[in-house]
């Protein structure tokens, strides 16, 4: 039986977890590596077994990820959203290329590394207009989970 997409919801708690109903599916994707343990993709692990609503932790301590286990508590999280009101251009790095340039936002980091391995990203954008290296920034700048790489032409 097909799943009613209208029955689906995610809630965002006030300074606790995401409520989520609806049977949502919910997969824990891995960072696969190479050989010298350079992130290179995005791996598919089985979906998360779990009830038709459950607490998504959003505080990054629960003992039992993804699931709240109520760590938000201890001491208390805050989790009201905050964003900077100045320009992007003003903390964004830009590195041009010939066909491509990239924008850097080094404060979304989160550290999966996926912009490191070819001589990093950052160095490969002046080399665009090179077909197999242009695909290979691309791919990389598209893996980064923190939206911290996008690739513009």
């Amino acid at each position: 039986m097909a799943q009613d997409k209208n029955q689906a919801r995610v809630a965002v708690s006030k300074d606790g977890p995401y409520l989520v109903s609806g049977d949502v599916p919910l997969a824990v994707p891995t960072i696969g590596v190479d050989s010298e343990g350079q992130s290179t993709s995005w791996q598919t692990r089985p979906a998360v077994t779990h009830e038709a609503a459950y607490a998504r932790c959003r505080c990054g301590g629960s003992s039992n990820k993804p699931f709240c286990d109520g760590t938000h508590l201890r001491p208390r999280f805050q989790g009201a959203e905050t964003t900077s009101r100045r320009s992007q251009s003003e903390w964004v790095k830009v590195f041009d290329g010939p066909v491509l340039w990239l924008t850097n936002d080094e404060s979304l980091c989160a550290f999966a590394r996926f912009c490191d391995p070819n001589g990093q990203v950052r160095t490969q954008v002046v080399r665009t207009d090179d077909p197999e290296t242009r695909a290979t920034f691309v791919r990389q700048v598209n893996d980064c989970p923190s939206g911290r790489l996008t690739a513009w032409d």
